[in-house]
């Protein structure tokens, strides 16, 4: 089946995705670790749940893709009704929104990382408030992580 150029183009470009998603995913963990490592404040708190959530999701989404190779990949069989595309070029489909998805979520991770590496001190009193408010009110990350797992999961009208 991989013996196709077309079929291995597309299968690197998947695998591109889902290496910047666990690049990402463990981005997050480092920005957690570092909030754990300053003064408590709910702001911090906040911040911490939210991109556990968003993590979650990051994993989440993750998986679906790991799933949806490997039903791609896996010969043929008859009675196959897997509601996981059947394709490699279903999947990339799904890897363009993801990845926008991705760029988006990477600035503001970045942004953070970069702050947090900084001065702690600086987080506590400068920045997570209107971080924390731009998180929620403007980027949206949480509900569109959450909606774009549920197109994927929607694929076909079944769970993965």
């Amino acid at each position: 089946m991989l013996h196709d150029i077309d079929e291995e183009a597309r299968m690197k470009r998947i695998l591109e995705v889902m290496d910047k998603t666990l690049r990402i995913a463990l981005q997050i963990d480092e920005v957690v670790g570092r909030l754990s490592e300053k003064r408590v404040t709910l702001e911090e708190k906040m911040i911490r749940a939210y991109f556990h959530q968003v993590n979650a999701n990051l994993l989440e989404l993750s998986a679906w893709f790991n799933r949806a190779l490997a039903v791609a990949t896996t010969p043929k069989q008859a009675g196959n009704d897997s509601a996981l595309p059947q394709n490699t070029s279903e999947i990339q489909a799904a890897c363009i929104e993801t990845e926008t998805f991705l760029d988006k979520l990477q600035g503001t991770v970045d942004e953070l990382l970069k702050v947090l590496r900084y001065d702690l001190n600086f987080v506590e009193q400068y920045f997570e408030f209107n971080f924390y408010g731009k998180l929620t009110n403007e980027d949206g990350f949480l509900p569109e992580s959450q909606q774009l797992l549920e197109k994927l999961s929607g694929r076909k009208n079944a769970e993965p």
